[in-house]
């Protein structure tokens, strides 16, 4: 029996088939004597067979190598034929599948030769990273863990085990079986690695981590990738100092890496050393004048030191095809309008919205402007155009239908929620708006009903929303549904005035007229204590309240 190692590799695999072959094409050489004379011996069929099978393994390795796998398969399928029963052909073929991306084919050819090698250490390790491409993550723990049962000593399956465990989230078996290679190989950085990276990123176990990656770094003092992870708990812990320090000792180490010395920059920054962290970015703007990630950030940092003008100017060298084009451009807006230049406010964002007519994020705080500028009118058709070059975005279309709700083309509105709705029948907004208007009309009920109640199980502790289905009960003349629901809401929703105003009308319509009182007052309190409030809805519910109670009339004082 030949026993063969899991480190042992294709080449070393090779080699031994080559020996298999010309065993096999020696077996039936004849054995020299004395008493015979020396002739040239005549190549029986059975070597001359396994000498083509040995070329034919040979060509297909070789155009394999070459990434020729069409010629390579046609080379091997000639040795599974001559060996159709030597597994690690099938792990060949696996290997070869695997390498074109052809996932499931390398699956079955790595399970067929388990079948015919059950032990075959490379067909269940490849079947385990297979499994792992697939993401049938529990298949490829069983592989590896009975890997290791068989092959203890095997290094390169610990970390494939790790690896899978965190997949999985079993954090804390990841960290067993690190444990378990440290046995093997004390001094393993792998493992120690893997203990940086589960307590850090995962178990948020920030001391162990660290300690973990300084073991590493007293055998490899020049790492520069576990520097970087301790730089980055010192970050996630608010360490700033600590990861400052770090940073500037790999600057150091790597004085040419650019993404050390803008993390640099980044955390001046975030200390609000604005004077080093523009002095920094400045420095890596002359070597790279096209970034338009350095120009942001510089004009972000302008702006908190004050300089406006510097900033407006980075601002605006951000080109359209940048990713920081939106933010650039949305700053300069809201720089114009903090300063009082609506105008150039609006500009800004249509000039924006012309480069790319399809940014949400520009139509909204167009509207945010005219909202604050108190230009309610043409929010609608803001919106009316988002829609149109977004006829697909359901944050536009909500955002369209409430603008028309508060314009009054509520049949409009409403038109437009419903296609909300069927584009995502869990907006919970949605659906409220619909079922909502619906109760105020006293129309379509059972339906308002329906879409009130789902709203209501998507956001149960939605006050607004249980509010509508209670005020739906109320309008359906279910008043002991309406009430338990109108109290909910106006302890889930205790600054709304609406949700007190209809607990007063339901508290007249039951004749309790002290409690009804309580509720109109409540509602009044609320609406006059707001800076926006409407006139009407004032008026509306002072009117209710004269209308039960001459003694609490407001309009009487």
């Amino acid at each position: 029996m030949i026993c063969i190692n899991v480190t042992m590799g294709k080449y070393s695999y090779f080699l031994l088939l080559a020996s298999v072959f010309l065993t096999l094409s020696c077996a039936h050489a004849p054995k020299k004597s004395a008493l015979i004379s020396d002739k040239t011996h005549k190549e029986t069929i059975a070597e001359k067979e396994a000498s083509e099978t040995y070329v034919n393994f040979l060509k297909s390795e070789n155009y394999a190598l070459e990434g020729d796998y069409e010629k390579a398969r046609e080379h091997l399928d000639l040795v599974m034929k001559a060996n159709p029963d030597m597994g690690y052909l099938y792990y060949e073929l696996a290997s070869d599948e695997a390498d074109q991306k052809h996932i499931a084919e390398a699956i079955e050819a790595c399970e067929k030769a388990l079948t015919l090698s059950p032990n075959l250490p490379q067909a269940r390790l490849l079947l385990a990273k297979l499994y792992t491409t697939e993401e049938k993550h529990a298949e490829a723990v069983n592989i590896l863990e009975d890997m290791l049962r068989d092959f203890p000593n095997e290094t390169e399956v610990y970390p494939l085990l790790a690896r899978e465990y965190i997949f999985l989230k079993r954090y804390h078996e990841a960290i067993g079986v690190m444990h378990r290679l440290l046995t093997v190989e004390s001094d393993s950085s792998m493992a120690y690695f893997y203990f940086g990276m589960l307590y850090g990123s995962y178990l948020k176990q920030y001391d162990k981590a660290l300690s973990a990656y300084q073991k590493i770094i007293e055998s490899e003092p020049e790492n520069i990738q576990i520097h970087a992870a301790i730089a980055q708990i010192y970050l996630e812990t608010k360490q700033t100092k600590k990861a400052l320090a770090k940073l500037l000792e790999m600057e150091d180490m790597e004085p040419e890496d650019l993404s050390i010395r803008l993390k640099i920059a980044l955390v001046y920054y975030e200390m609000k050393d604005f004077a080093k962290a523009t002095e920094r970015f400045e420095k890596i703007l002359e070597l790279n004048p096209e970034s338009d990630k350095i120009r942001y950030y510089l004009g972000a940092i302008y702006i908190e030191s004050g300089d406006l003008e510097s900033a407006m100017s980075h601002f605006k060298k951000v080109p359209v095809k940048s990713e920081f084009y939106k933010d650039a451009n949305i700053n300069i807006a809201r720089h114009y309008f903090a300063s009082g230049d609506i105008a150039s406010a609006v500009k800004t964002m249509e000039d924006a919205i012309k480069e790319k007519p399809d940014e949400p994020d520009f139509y909204i705080y167009l509207v945010a402007i005219y909202e604050q500028s108190k230009e309610f009118e043409k929010i609608v058709g803001v919106l009316k155009r988002a829609s149109d070059a977004m006829p697909e975005n359901e944050k536009i279309l909500f955002s369209y239908g409430i603008a028309l709700d508060k314009s009054g083309d509520q049949e409009k509105a409403i038109e437009i929620m419903k296609k909300v709705i069927a584009m995502n029948p869990k907006n919970a907004g949605a659906l409220n708006y619909v079922g909502y208007s619906y109760a105020e009309k006293g129309e379509n009920l059972n339906e308002a009903e329906s879409m009130l109640q789902d709203a209501a199980s998507l956001k149960p502790n939605d006050g607004y929303i249980i509010d509508s289905l209670g005020w739906l009960y109320f309008k359906k003349g279910d008043l002991t549904k309406a009430y338990e629901l109108l109290k909910q809401a106006s302890k889930l929703a205790p600054k709304e005035y609406s949700v007190f105003e209809h607990l007063g009308d339901l508290d007249k319509l039951r004749n309790d007229i002290k409690q009804a009182v309580a509720a109109y007052k409540r509602a009044l309190k609320i609406l006059k204590a707001k800076k926006d409030s409407n006139a009407d809805d004032i008026s509306k519910i002072e009117k209710k309240l004269c209308d039960i109670s001459a003694a609490d009339c407001p309009l009487h004082d």
